[in-house]
């Protein structure tokens, strides 16, 4: 006889299908008992479903199937994880078509998250918004979705207040167009400004807003959107933001290569540093800056201090990639960061921790993904059971728990 699970591991409150076989066939439910050891682990429904108890700890049961009026039995292994099934893994309610066409974005705000998502279909006129504000869980407090006619692609996060931007298309031109929203999801203003694309965002901490475009202006406004100033530059930046000192920090892409540059309030350039692409992804270290770019079909990391000394830089491909292509850069408290992104161009969801001296600690990765199937990781926060990844797989996105060691629970082994 062959006791057989539908999986062999399950969370906390879930449920497993039980059967018993012998020689490939599946006998009558009626005339099986089943027993599960420890006791406490949970109990059977209708001698076919087993419901996994809610446990103080994640342990390993053991499932004993009897055939009634006959000798013998049949057992298999449980494992039970502490955790429940919606808190390891969740379907984000937000339906994007396909990675080349949508940005998805992640921040840490206020006691939970916000994140963004916009498609843009077939051309920015048909681009629409979404925002979605969670608690630190990762429920859902509210989501809104704003009108089509503009691509959003930039998140920034200050205090109460949520500042988003993006490229709308009005009367046959472009523009750069920024939404400052409140906490609530109500919309405060929203700026539109000629001259092209929008590059990148930044916001100080008076919530004065820099609007960085792709010709080359940089466009200053006040916290009630009025505009300050307009400088037209000979360099783009590509992304930028504001350290705890306030002290404004951008990146440019220089051919083939690239650098970053502290910039004055005024937007001029204080110093220069050249690095060998222009940093797709920045935050900051307390006033230390760090930025992440591909080279070389890996992830680079370079921190600078304020002052424009390079701290330390590294390089990240782990063993068997092909390459990895990033997606985020986020560093905690303490200074260890998690680089997000996908392996081998898409091909699997990839996160990766690296401790405070630039050493890798670990690699998390879907790894069941057949070849093209878009999927990457778009974002990862700490929370306090560990790691929250929020990824696209195909055209779902899912918010995927990881233990404080980067392991995803065997519960909600999906990929």
């Amino acid at each position: 006889m062959e006791l057989k699970l539908s999986q062999s591991a399950v969370c906390a409150g879930s449920t497993v299908t039980v059967e018993l076989l012998r020689n490939g066939y599946k006998l009558d439910p009626k005339n099986v008992t089943y027993s599960v050891e420890p006791v406490s682990a949970g109990f059977f429904e209708n001698n076919s479903t087993f419901i996994a108890e809610l446990l103080d700890e994640s342990i390993e049961a053991v499932i004993t199937a009897k055939l009634r009026y006959e000798q013998g039995s049949a057992t298999e292994n449980l494992t039970i994880d502490v955790i429940r099934q919606r808190d390891v893994i969740t379907t984000v309610d937000y339906y994007t078509n396909s990675r080349s066409t949508s940005v998805i974005k992640q921040q840490a705000f206020q006691d939970g998250y916000v994140k963004i998502g916009s498609y843009e279909g077939n051309s920015i006129v048909n681009g629409e918004l979404v925002v979605i504000r969670q608690d630190a869980e990762g429920n859902k407090i509210w989501q809104k979705t704003w009108e089509r006619g503009t691509y959003w692609h930039s998140l920034e996060v200050k205090n109460d207040f949520i500042f988003i931007g993006g490229d709308a298309y009005l009367r046959g031109e472009i523009y750069a167009s920024i939404k400052n929203i409140d906490r609530e999801g109500n919309e405060i203003f929203q700026l539109t400004i000629p001259g092209g694309k929008l590059k990148d965002l930044a916001v100080n901490e008076n919530y004065e807003i820099l609007a960085f475009q792709e010709n080359g202006t940089i466009t200053k406004f006040d916290a009630n959107g009025q505009e300050l100033w307009k400088k037209a530059k000979d360099f783009v930046i590509m992304t930028a933001g504001f350290n705890k000192n306030n002290e404004l920090f951008g990146s440019i892409s220089d051919g083939a290569t690239g650098k970053v540059l502290h910039l004055s309030e005024e937007g001029e350039v204080i110093w220069e540093q050249p690095i060998s692409s222009y940093a797709s992804e920045m935050d900051f270290e307390g006033n230390n800056l760090v930025v992440g770019y591909y080279s070389n079909r890996r992830a680079s990391v370079k921190k600078f201090s304020p002052q424009g000394d390079v701290l330390f830089e590294g390089e990240y491909l782990p063993e068997g990639y092909e390459s990895f292509v990033f997606s985020d850069l986020k560093v905690l408290d303490g200074g260890d960061m998690l680089l997000s992104g996908g392996k081998n161009f898409y091909h699997d969801a990839v996160v990766m921790k690296i401790n405070k001296e630039g050493h890798l600690d670990w690699v998390w990765e879907t790894n069941r993904i057949s070849p093209n199937t878009n999927t990457v990781a778009f974002n990862a926060i700490k929370n306090s059971k560990g790691y929250r990844v929020f990824c696209l797989y195909k055209t779902s996105l899912f918010l995927i728990q990881l233990t404080e060691e980067g392991e995803q629970y065997a519960c909600a082994n999906r990929f």
